[in-house]
């Protein structure tokens, strides 16, 4: 019986948490990013001592893929979002890149070249035309 009136008090004590469910539908590119994500490709890799925090996520991408591209088949073309944070603080001066207009692409990983630039790569390509793509990106510390 103690406890029963312990736990009462408790919860009748502690702050209660008020939590909130929004309708987002309105932000279209939030959704369509958001629903078509297909795999998160790197999940949180520091980069410069953890001056910068990358996360990759792959979607698929039917809007980037051109209207007959793969006839008879639903596929599409897949991108791949990237997001910069600095310091692991992921609400200010975030920055976000985006690679579009890949086949089957094959993540090969983030190379840290002169700070802060980075060196992203990745194959893609039909399975007899594949070829390795680099890009440097250049995140800002803002």
């Amino acid at each position: 019986m103690r406890k029963i009136l312990v736990c009462t008090l408790l919860f009748f004590y502690y702050p209660s948490f008020s939590q909130t469910l929004t309708d987002e539908s309105d932000k279209e590119e939030l959704t369509y990013v958001l629903s078509n994500i297909q795999r998160t490709v790197e999940g949180h890799k520091s980069i410069f001592d953890g001056a910068f925090y990358f996360r990759v996520y792959q979607i698929w991408d039917s809007r980037g893929t051109p209207e007959g591209t793969f006839p008879g088949s639903e596929e599409a073309y897949s991108a791949y979002y990237i997001a910069v944070s600095p310091d692991g603080d992921y609400y200010v001066g975030a920055e976000l890149f985006k690679v579009g207009g890949l086949i089957a692409p094959e993540w090969l990983g983030i190379e840290p070249q002169q700070y802060p630039e980075v060196k992203i790569r990745f194959r893609h390509g039909p399975h007899n035309q594949r070829k390795v793509v680099e890009y440097v990106l250049r995140p800002e510390i803002r």
